[in-house]
């Protein structure tokens, strides 16, 4: 147990594991950052339905005229 083989081995194995350890983290923030930007994405799949959605109604009802969102197609 207090050989250079075994230091090594022992080296090893702790050096392994921390890496382990900094690999989880790494997943985790990567993670976080794309579920981040999934809502984001979501909230403007809502937010564009809504405004489609009303536009449609503007004009079915003719009650005022439609708008177009800034940078979506005619």
């Amino acid at each position: 147990m207090v050989s250079p083989e075994a230091n090594d081995l022992l080296g090893r194995l702790r050096k392994a594991a921390d890496d382990m350890i900094d690999l989880e983290v790494r997943e985790v923030d990567q993670h976080h950052g794309i579920w981040r930007r999934r809502g984001e994405l979501i909230r403007i799949v809502q937010k564009t339905h809504e405004d489609i959605t009303s536009a449609i109604d503007a004009i079915i009802s003719s009650t005022a005229e439609p708008t177009l969102v800034e940078g979506a197609a005619a």
